[in-house]
């Protein structure tokens, strides 16, 4: 295009571009715009070179990020199928999504086998009447709630599980996830802890103890068991710390509870002890309290104990107790042997009145002491009595330690236990030596009375009957005519000595009666015939005395076995009795029944019998005043050789008596047809 300007060299440039203005402007124009495309291209270039950099970095950086996300994806799978629980989830139509290893141990179903099937597929209670996963009135998550599946095999098994919702990114509920845990197990063993808590309760409560939990350093206590059935205590009152417990112990045995207590804690070591412990109406009662002190794995301490009511057998001990002092201080000897005789204890009598110590006869017989008295037969008898589980009693002459003898009255019997079986054998003995003795006295002193009062009897007898004939032969006149007052005094001679003839004859026979020379001669009568005959004897003594006597018999009594003439003298010395010191009124004589035997009362309204008369009435030689304190003159021996007389017959003789009214003696013969 300068072709036609390539002449023009010389021309000034100046005028050479402002004559060709617009080809200049051409040129520039062209020249910025390769320019600017140049640059242009350089920039696209330039863009292109980064993209492909930035490119090439973001496909590094998502290749890095894919990797990293199947990583991760991976070790949550393999986290999803190796934890404890079982794991599954489930879309919004509670269809399975994904299934672990867990589960399929715990429910035998395989992962294939459950995957886009109704979790309905295993479930039980509560799960099978509805499902709260997806429930707004369930708030989620729900965490430990326990319900039930169905293995594939068929077996009904309780779970605890978790469950909540799945949401996306926006928030909206895409399904669920649930883990779980097998706890049969657990259950069954719960169920057997359980009956066990309330077997050891029922336990507990049968025998009436208590068992408290004592947690420290809280001071915390848990009552159970029969405190309210024991104590009286509702388990408010109870009390839940220390002081309210402390507080119920008696007094005397604080200090010995804080002891222990206080070193069992310090210690942790088992404790017991006993005390007393007040009940609700104020009255203590006595306990044995055992207590087990442990430290938890956090270093906190706490006491199970458990109280019981051991008052019967403190009392029991108490009982115990006393009568082993008893027995120590018994003025008894005691002895106790094992089955066969030997000796296991004797008491310090024994050893005062033997003269041997424990140590010398433990476990030897009471042979030992045997003094040769006594037959074999003695023994045989004895051993067997109370071998028999009864009891003997009886005399024995015994010989001391240093060779003496001594009497001895024992009482032997069986020591049972609570089966009722033979275990020991007690012996209680008294020492009668010095009654022996004094016995033996008596007796010779008796021995003597008899024989000096027979041989003074019969001394006395000889010249009373030459005086009796003596006095008749001058009464009668045979020896001359007598004026008043001499026929007088013969008379009072005869009658005096006619009562000392009756009195030494008194005498006579009651010396016989004790020495046992009575032989009865007996005959089957009607009582009813002894009372006719002695109303005609006592008839005309009472009308002497203008006393009224009266008889009260009953018909059809039944026979009885008596010596007559006895019997006689038993009634008519208890009517004359009765005659005697009646003054005026009446005598009765009654005949009954009573029972197996027939008797007899002989009723007076005389003044009746003192108070401090009536113990020595039976006695001998003893006579008894009126209430005017006048003597009646007798022998004293009456109703002794009375009493005697009904003992020959297996009979009873009483009285009773009200002072100013009267009196009535009584007998009893027993009928002849049940007389053993």
């Amino acid at each position: 295009m300068l072709g036609p300007y390539k002449n023009y060299g010389n021309i000034p440039l100046g005028k050479l571009i402002q004559e060709n203005l617009a080809v200049v402007a051409v040129l520039l124009g062209l020249g910025v715009f390769v320019f600017l495309s140049f640059i242009y291209i350089l920039f696209l270039n330039f863009k292109l070179r980064i993209s492909k950099e930035i490119v090439e970095e973001e496909n590094q950086y998502r290749l890095k990020a894919e990797q990293k996300l199947k990583d991760e994806k991976n070790k949550a799978e393999r986290i999803y199928q190796l934890v404890p629980s079982a794991i599954f989830t489930v879309d919004k139509e509670q269809k399975i999504t994904s299934w672990n290893k867990k589960a399929e141990e715990i429910t035998g179903f395989s992962k294939e086998e459950v995957i886009d099937k109704n979790c309905l597929l295993f479930s039980e209670y509560p799960c099978k009447d509805g499902c709260g996963l997806f429930s707004s009135d369930i708030t989620k998550p729900i965490i430990a709630k326990e319900c039930t599946i169905r293995r594939k095999d068929g077996m009904v098994i309780d779970i605890s599980k978790n469950v909540d919702v799945l949401k996306d990114e926006f928030g909206d509920v895409i399904g669920g996830i649930e883990s779980f845990e097998d706890i049969t197990n657990r259950k069954e063993v719960e169920k057997i802890i359980s009956k066990e808590l309330v077997r050891n309760e029922s336990l507990v409560n049968a025998i009436g103890q208590i068992v408290y939990e004592h947690y420290f350093p809280d001071d915390f206590i848990v009552w159970s068991g029969s405190y309210e059935e024991v104590l009286g205590y509702t388990q408010e009152e109870m009390g839940t710390d220390s002081s309210a417990w402390l507080h119920r112990v008696h007094p005397d045995d604080l200090v010995l509870v804080k002891q222990k207590l206080d070193e069992a804690v310090s210690k942790v070591h088992n404790f017991s002890m006993e005390y007393r412990f007040q009940h609700k109406q104020g009255h203590y009662i006595w306990f044995r309290d055992r207590g087990v002190v442990t430290k938890s794995l956090d270093g906190k301490l706490s006491n199970i104990g458990l109280m019981e009511n051991i008052t019967e057998r403190k009392e029991y001990e108490q009982k115990i107790l006393s009568l082993s002092r008893a027995v120590e201080q018994s003025p008894s000897v005691v002895v106790i042997t094992d089955l066969n005789g030997d000796i296991e204890y004797v008491n310090p009598k024994f050893v005062e009145v033997t003269g041997y110590s424990l140590d010398e006869v433990a476990g030897k017989n009471p042979r030992i002491l045997k003094s040769g008295e006594h037959s074999d037969e003695d023994y045989k008898n004895l051993w067997k009595t109370i071998s028999s589980g009864n009891e003997w009693k009886g005399e024995f002459q015994n010989k001391r330690k240093d060779g003496t003898l001594y009497w001895e009255y024992a009482s032997i019997s069986a020591i049972r236990n609570a089966k009722g079986e033979i275990i020991h054998y007690l012996k209680d003995a008294e020492d009668i030596t010095k009654r022996k003795e004094a016995e033996r006295q008596v007796r010779e002193a008796i021995e003597i009375k008899t024989q000096f009062l027979s041989m003074v009897s019969h001394e006395l007898r000889t010249p009373l009957t030459a005086i009796k004939e003596g006095i008749d032969i001058v009464t009668d006149g045979s020896a001359g005519s007598l004026n008043q007052e001499q026929a007088e005094f013969l008379d009072m001679a005869k009658r005096n000595v006619d009562r000392l003839a009756r009195m030494i004859n008194s005498v006579l026979d009651f010396q016989k009666l004790q020495a046992g020379r009575v032989i009865l001669e007996e005959g089957d009568y009607n009582i009813n015939q002894i009372i006719n005959d002695v109303y005609d004897i006592m008839l005309p003594i009472a009308r002497g005395k203008n006393i009224e006597l009266v008889k009260d018999i009953s018909d059809n009594l039944p026979i009885v076995r008596l010596d007559r003439d006895k019997i006689i003298q038993v009634l008519t010395n208890i009517v004359n009795n009765a005659i005697k010191f009646t003054d005026q009124g009446k005598v009765i004589i009654r005949s009954y029944i009573d029972g197996n035997n027939v008797c007899v009362a002989v009723s007076d309204t005389g003044p009746g019998i003192r108070e401090e008369d009536k113990s020595k009435l039976f006695s001998q030689f003893s006579q008894l005043s009126t209430t005017k304190d006048k003597n009646i003159a007798g022998s004293g021996l009456g109703l002794a050789i009375c009493k005697e007389i009904m003992l020959l017959h297996k009979g009873k003789i009483w009285f009773s008596s009200d002072l100013g009214k009267g009196t009535t003696f009584f007998f009893s013969l027993p009928i002849v047809e049940r007389r053993g």
